[in-house]
């Protein structure tokens, strides 16, 4: 097996993603056999999976994190709202504070338009993505 340490980003995101797959079937498979059988061998398995999953799945997520709070490329994580003519920070690493010399604490929650007004034209985005200055600097 491979260390984390020589994984790329890539491949412990698709890493993580498999593991909340399998937690996800792991829980509705385990609720499904309690509903049947609060007892007996299959359900205790059950358990003792779903246990082990959700341990695996922490342990990926703190290596998500820490490849996220630690690049040097920033990353901000968006939801889209009004039909994608706006959108909510969900997530920022710290890389990405440094960028826009705004903390992570002030984005998350807050429109992308109430921080960057000057973003409501794309191409205004793009430039200053392709720059690192913002448009008109």
């Amino acid at each position: 097996m491979m260390s984390d340490s020589k994984k790329t980003k890539k491949e412990l995101i698709a890493e993580l993603q498999a593991l909340r797959e399998a937690l996800s079937r792991k829980e509705v498979s385990a609720t499904d056999s309690s509903s049947v059988s609060s007892a007996g061998a299959g359900s205790s398995r059950n358990a003792t999976e779903t246990q082990a999953i959700k341990a695996a799945y922490e342990v990926m997520q703190e290596r998500f994190e820490g490849v996220f709070n630690h690049m040097s490329t920033g990353v901000a994580v968006y939801e889209a709202v009004d039909d994608g003519a706006d959108f909510i920070f969900r997530d920022f690493n710290p890389a990405a504070e440094k960028i826009t010399r705004i903390t992570r604490e002030t984005a998350l929650g807050r429109r992308l338009l109430d921080l960057f007004p000057r973003w409501a034209n794309p191409l205004s985005c793009l430039r200053w993505c392709r720059s690192g200055r913002p448009a008109g600097k």
